[in-house]
């Protein structure tokens, strides 16, 4: 073993964190955190989740997730790495044997351009700024704002609140949001992006991969609504935000 998944044992066991208590807090199951700590990598899932578990393990034990999930990389997915690594052979560049031009005579053009150009600009600013004096002033307009209107009993400040969410993935995922009957994303979205939507009524949420993504409804996080490589579906609403 190359020592990868002794630290991240060692360290687990440090803190006095059972592999059940992993289980819970991150949403992976037992048996790919104890084949990431006995780095038997053949049983992990497709690559981007496996690296997913990587980073959210790593992030529950306070240590480098980028860091390890570059060294698991490595480990278990050296042949992708060989392929980048390898050098592209260098094409030799053909000789082109080019005719010989007036250099002199096109810097001496350029530069007449540029002149022509500059004295075209300033005969432009000085008729502009002849049309714009001989133009009358014109009259200053009042604007008359309508006396502000007290809020009417009955309403309250409650009701012009609107209902806000933020999705945030740990890995990708596919995300669909519908905030008060429109469509507003329908897309993969990647490691460590996040994006608010905001409703005046209710917000629908489909998730391809919901233990990846954390929700957050009008700055409180909310507990995951699925586990990984679950499809997960909820729709919030206003009456529901407290």
């Amino acid at each position: 073993m190359s020592g990868f998944g002794a630290r991240l044992r060692e360290t687990r066991e440090s803190h006095g964190i059972t592999l059940e208590q992993v289980e819970a807090e991150t949403k992976i199951r037992k048996l790919y955190v104890e084949a990431l700590e006995n780095e038997n990598f053949s049983i992990l899932p497709p690559q981007v989740y496996a690296i997913g578990f990587v980073k959210r393990y790593a992030k529950m034990l306070n240590l480098d997730g980028d860091a390890l999930s570059k060294e698991f990389k490595r480990l278990a997915y050296p042949e992708v790495i060989d392929e980048f690594v390898q050098e592209k052979p260098v094409k030799e560049k053909r000789k082109m044997n080019l005719p010989s031009l007036p250099y002199k005579n096109m810097a001496l053009a350029v530069v007449f351009l540029l002149l022509a150009i500059w004295a075209g600009n300033l005969f432009a600013d000085y008729l502009g700024n002849r049309v714009k004096n001989s133009e009358p002033t014109p009259p200053v307009k009042v604007e008359i704002k309508n006396p502000s209107v007290p809020n009417q009993p009955g309403k309250t400040e409650s009701n012009q609140i609107k209902l806000q969410i933020k999705v945030k993935p740990d890995m990708e995922c596919w995300v669909r949001v519908v905030a008060d009957g429109q469509n507003k994303l329908s897309a993969t979205m990647k490691d460590s992006q996040e994006q608010t939507f905001a409703a005046d009524e209710k917000i629908y949420i489909k998730l391809g991969n919901a233990g990846a993504v954390d929700i957050i409804v009008n700055d409180k996080p909310i507990e995951s609504l699925g586990g990984i490589g679950q499809v997960a579906e909820k729709e919030f609403t206003k009456s529901e935000k407290k």
